[in-house]
């Protein structure tokens, strides 16, 4: 795959273009234009993520500005469907991870337990947003851990929990982080940390 030269910074994304002794020149990218991802991925269905949207906005009690608030769980939901694209995590999963991850924060502090707060509420949303017929026990279960654990700088294997904490960690230009390869779980995070 072909290296890409790219910077998130405070959730705008540049592609360097142009480089040489004088510098570079800087061009605002979308999230499609970084990884040629239009947003259309099939998923398996029976989950209503528009009405889980608007559910979960109505339920959030952060501000709908902040670095952790809505226009961040849809870039985590963007990298995340790219990333399952190319290593065949669970894109419902993904989804699900990138709306609830960071929606029980109260403001952009160091919240240590918003990530349980999290997997806390999916279980409340898990009957009528995505009905366990729908969304297998196995597959639940991958979603709580991956919100309970995603500030905690773990890595991991699982193909579709390492996608979902990638694509929070891809989205760190806006705290004013670089994403590190080291701390990326998949092929493609490792790919675009530079790595």
């Amino acid at each position: 795959m072909m290296s890409r030269r790219i910077l998130i910074l405070f959730g705008v994304i540049w592609k360097l273009e142009g480089c040489g002794a004088d510098g570079c020149e800087l061009a605002e990218l979308t999230w499609g234009g970084v990884w040629g991802f239009d947003g259309a991925m099939d998923t398996t269905g029976g989950i209503d993520f528009e009405g889980l949207w608007a559910k979960v906005l109505r339920d959030y009690r952060g501000d709908p500005e902040s670095i952790h608030g809505p226009a961040h769980w849809r870039r985590v939901e963007g990298s995340g469907l790219q990333i399952a694209a190319d290593n065949g995590a669970d894109a419902d999963v993904v989804r699900l991870f990138a709306v609830l991850h960071d929606s029980r924060r109260v403001n952009d502090s160091h919240e240590l337990k918003h990530g349980e707060l999290a997997a806390e509420y999916a279980e409340t949303l898990r009957g009528k947003w995505f009905p366990p017929s729908v969304l297998k026990e196995e597959r639940f279960a991958k979603l709580t851990y991956a919100c309970r654990w995603h500030t905690h700088g773990k890595l991991s294997e699982d193909a579709t929990i390492g996608a979902c904490w990638d694509a929070d960690r891809l989205d760190l230009g806006r705290v004013g982080l670089i994403p590190e390869a080291r701390f990326m779980s998949t092929r493609l995070g490792k790919e675009l940390a530079g790595g």
